[in-house]
């Protein structure tokens, strides 16, 4: 067997709402900077992939359109995961959400030459499972992962399939370190601002379909605030201080 052709942990990923946002750019010329600022985003991960001293170097990347490709070898599943959710947290903030699911099977994947059953495994159930703004995890990659990482990025949500949590790592505003040094918790401002950003998606939602995927959103974003809640961190209304 080829080389190349090798057993590999594939996650697809789909931009919700990539054909809306483009037809929304001539009413609303904000929204241009933000979706140049997501794509630059996007482009940045697929340009640290394989280079040393950075999270995704063992990782496969490709972009095309609205869509975003992540593999690795199995023994890096974690990497994937753990991509995936920052990469999801980040857009999030531009309010801009993600969809897809993470599999596995032979795949080649290297540079912009993608192709393989785990490409398509991953496509399919991305296709049929990720009606919100979540991506999903193959049950059969469950039992692989090391319970730690499990309970800290996965969710099991209401249909019983297992989620990337990508509110498990949190949203730092800009200028984190600079509200940490004066004495505030970035990560509640971080909640403060999510929540704004959830709140609008809901309030500008011209269709059903945009407004489940917003309120799914409402309805996670509890988890991560109850934590925020019960954690040791000091809590400090940024709105306060000017």
């Amino acid at each position: 067997m080829n080389d190349f052709y090798q057993n590999r942990v594939v996650a697809f990923l789909d931009i919700i709402g990539f054909s809306a946002l483009v037809e929304e750019l001539e009413k609303n010329p904000k929204l241009h900077s933000e979706l140049q600022m997501a794509l630059k985003m996007i482009g940045a991960y697929k340009s640290l992939a394989g280079k040393e001293g950075f999270a995704q170097k063992d990782l496969e990347i490709s972009v095309f359109s609205d869509s975003i490709v992540i593999s690795a070898m199995p023994d890096k599943i974690n990497a994937v995961i753990f991509s995936c959710a920052h990469l999801q947290a980040q857009l999030a903030h531009l309010g801009i959400l993600l969809r897809g699911a993470i599999s596995s099977g032979l795949t080649i994947h290297e540079g912009d030459i993608l192709y393989g059953k785990g490409m398509l495994n991953a496509y399919h159930m991305e296709n049929s499972s990720s009606v919100y703004p979540r991506i999903v995890v193959d049950p059969e990659l469950l039992s692989g992962l090391d319970a730690r990482y499990s309970e800290i990025f996965l969710n099991e949500d209401h249909d019983g399939l297992f989620y990337v949590d990508f509110f498990s790592i949190g949203f730092v505003p800009s200028g984190a370190e600079a509200l940490a040094a004066e004495g505030y918790d970035p990560y509640s401002i971080g909640l403060e601002e999510m929540e704004g950003i959830i709140s609008r998606g809901i309030s500008k939602s011209a269709n059903t379909n945009h407004l489940m995927k917003w309120n799914w959103m409402k309805s996670k974003i509890s988890r991560y605030s109850e934590f925020l809640q019960n954690s040791k961190m000091p809590k400090v209304d940024f709105r306060l201080k000017k």
